[in-house]
């Protein structure tokens, strides 16, 4: 996990999926213009015995939320939807946000691990995956 804190910004150019992904899941197109065109930066820090994360996405606004492995808090999403998200340590160090959003029958995941200098985000559901590089900044 220490491997992956700190502030990562995505590397928009290396996202590869994105718009297939969010067609099969349903996404009206306004949300997927949203989110192809979306620069962002994630900060995770330590915080006590959990962790804090702070998102900052051009012209769209900022998120923030402590958490704990295992334990499952609601946040909002950019949509304005409120998926239960639980995050969880998952195999060769890598970090497993599992988000359920049960009024639209919609679950996913996004497996986050270290690939050389740059983190890789792999987001998967039943509707198939999307891959996402962010850079250590």
């Amino acid at each position: 996990m220490d491997a992956l804190l700190g502030k990562w910004q995505v590397i928009k150019e290396e996202t590869v999926g994105m718009e297939e992904f969010l067609k099969a899941a349903g996404m009206p197109q306004e949300v997927i213009d949203i989110y192809t065109k979306l620069d962002y930066t994630v900060a995770t820090s330590k915080e006590g015995d959990g962790y804090k994360t702070h998102i900052v996405m051009e012209g769209v606004g900022e998120q923030e939320y402590t958490w704990k492995f295992g334990e499952e808090f609601e946040y909002t999403a950019i949509d304005s939807t409120k998926p239960k998200l639980t995050i969880t340590k998952g195999e060769n160090d890598t970090i497993v946000e599992s988000y359920n959003l049960a009024d639209a029958n919609r679950q996913w995941t996004v497996t986050r691990s270290l690939e050389g200098e740059n983190m890789k985000a792999v987001t998967a559901s039943k509707n198939g995956q999307m891959t996402q590089k962010l850079k250590r900044v």
